[in-house]
């Protein structure tokens, strides 16, 4: 799509100049592959498209206060699917309190905590 291997792109997309995160490609652990005019394997190719809808809701904005209403910062964020069991870490509040939650489906209880 870029003119160049996929993964090119995406460490030129995501690359952090300030090397908090580095992104290691195929390349960097040896393993190159052709690309993007030819492909190692025919089926490669092939693909199937079919409905990817997992019922997971839009991302929304959640904001965690005490019972007066101060905000409460820097607050685990997770999500807890229908036994309880936290099931994808959202995070930390930011100082507002304020977080915004991906991945949740309706049903799913989201649940802030200190550590």
């Amino acid at each position: 799509m870029h003119g160049e291997p996929c993964w090119e792109s995406v460490e030129r997309r995501y690359d952090d100049p300030d090397d908090r995160w580095i992104i290691e490609m195929p390349t960097d652990r040896g393993s190159i592959m052709s690309g993007p005019t030819s492909v190692a394997v025919d089926q490669w190719m092939l693909w199937r498209m079919s409905n990817a809808n997992t019922g997971v809701c839009a991302p929304f904005e959640w904001r965690v206060v005490d019972p007066f209403g101060n905000p409460l910062p820097r607050l685990l964020v997770w999500i807890s699917g229908p036994f309880g069991f936290p099931t994808l870490r959202q995070e930390r509040t930011d100082a507002d309190g304020r977080i915004t939650v991906l991945g949740a489906h309706d049903g799913d209880l989201i649940v802030a905590r200190s550590h």
